[in-house]
Parts: structure tokens; C-alpha cells; sequence
């Protein structure tokens, strides 16, 4: 996959095939930045380039799923953002 389009529906399994992961809230979907009002938070979003895919089995977290692309990591790129709530 190259590009995720917009209104990816909620869910472990997307149309494609693709897996999407477990968010903070134990939600498989994706739940955009909500910093507590009056305070700023940095955000981090990093995308992996991989040369195969990586078949996870059961729920996983960030540092298992990592340790799981490590064999098909081709590269990484970030963007970070700052949100605040007022």
C-alpha cells in the first residue's frame, strides 16, 4: 500500500487487507490528537517503509510490532506536530 485514503473505517482488518493497530484507547481506528485543555502536547506520527509485510499475530503493542519490522525496514520518515486545546 502507498497511500491510505481518507474515511478509513474502524477496525482491525482494512478493505485491503491491511492491519490497522490498537490505539491508546484499545480502539482499532485511528483517534486524532486531543491534548487536555490549556496545555500544548507534541505529537509524533512516523511512517515505515517496508520491503514485505509483517503478519503479527493477536494484539500487539508499539514495541512488539517494531521489534516485529525489523527484518523489512527499508527506511522511516516523521512529522510532528503541536497541538493545544483551548
Amino acid at each position: 500500500m502507498r497511500e491510505l485514503p481518507a474515511g478509513i473505517p474502524p477496525g482491525r482488518e482494512l478493505p485491503g487487507g491491511e492491519l490497522q493497530g490498537v490505539n491508546s484507547a484499545r480502539k482499532a481506528e485511528y483517534a486524532g490528537p486531543c491534548p487536555p485543555s490549556g496545555s500544548t502536547h507534541r505529537y509524533v506520527l512516523i511512517v515505515w517503509a517496508l520491503d514485505d509485510s509483517v503478519d503479527p499475530s493477536g494484539t500487539l503493542d508499539a514495541a512488539t510490532l517494531r521489534k516485529a519490522m525489523e527484518k523489512q525496514f527499508l527506511g522511516t520518515g516523521q512529522l510532528m506536530g503541536i497541538y493545544r486545546r483551548v
